[in-house]
């Protein structure tokens, strides 16, 4: 047998592609963070050649892994990890005092009730900050690509959100850093295409041009911002996040290095 963690972070979902029938971008909705599954022993005869064999062995391992170890999928995709985390606490709360009881008596169950509650309401506030900033990046994400078109300068923001992604905030004053970053970039492209845009139109086709222009840097005006304010409040998420829980932080940075070294993508 072969045990395996693995860890997803997906790309950027393209809405472009998704409506021209890529739906393995649905793939980029959830990202998977530890999940664990064991491969199991498979017996094969008959088989012609390697790659026979090797598409024999996927098959037989999909249709275990889906018979036996979905519950490890669900498990693994967030935010349903978040669930389980929360639901293992709370298990974790009602049970050992019980166990306790049975070995320490009443200060048993007080010590092991206030350590449980702590560690219950620790889950809960770490699950509701990493479930709010991953809902808020990705809103910030579609609302950028939805007006991606209307940008002159979309290539380059994409890399500076790419790096943001990279560097992950220290704490919460670092996170403040990064926010202040994504409102000031959001604006300056709003800025860029509501003033500079239609003045380079009217220089170029006239007040046919210009209105054109401006009708079109509407949506832009409306959703640039937006999308800057909610990557700010997913940042600042983070940051709290990893001042509750430092290791996470690094944890990701690892998993970005791998998934960005050239060696696995």
């Amino acid at each position: 047998m072969i045990d395996l963690k693995i860890d997803y972070i997906p790309d950027q979902l393209d809405l472009q592609a998704l409506q021209h029938g890529d739906y393995t971008q649905l793939l980029n909705l959830l990202s998977i963070d530890g999940l664990e599954i064991t491969l199991t022993q498979v017996r094969l005869s008959g088989i012609a050649g390697v790659q026979a064999g090797i598409e024999k062995c996927l098959e037989e391992w999909i249709n275990e892994i889906y018979a036996h170890q979905m519950h490890r999928l669900l498990s693994g995709a967030s935010p349903l990890r978040g669930i389980s985390n929360i639901g293992a606490n709370i298990q974790g709360l009602l049970m050992i005092p019980v166990q306790e009881y049975k070995k320490k008596g009443a200060i048993g169950v007080l010590k092991a009730l206030q350590r449980q509650s702590v560690s219950l309401i620790s889950a809960i506030t770490q699950e509701t900050l990493q479930a709010s900033h991953q809902l808020s990046h990705f809103i910030a994400n579609t609302l950028v690509d939805l007006v991606a078109p209307e940008s002159s300068n979309n290539s380059s923001q994409r890399q500076t959100r790419d790096h943001n992604e990279m560097r992950q905030p220290v704490g919460f004053l670092d996170s403040l850093d990064l926010a202040y970053d994504a409102i000031s970039r959001e604006i300056h492209s709003t800025l860029d295409t509501i003033v500079v845009l239609p003045v380079r139109q009217y220089t170029r086709s006239g007040p046919g041009g210009y209105l054109r222009s401006v009708i079109r840097a509407i949506p832009v005006a409306i959703l640039r911002p937006t999308a800057g304010a909610a990557e700010a409040l997913s940042y600042t998420l983070l940051g709290l996040r990893n001042n509750l829980d430092p290791t996470k932080r690094k944890d990701e940075e690892d998993m970005w290095d791998v998934n960005h070294s050239g060696i696995i993508k």
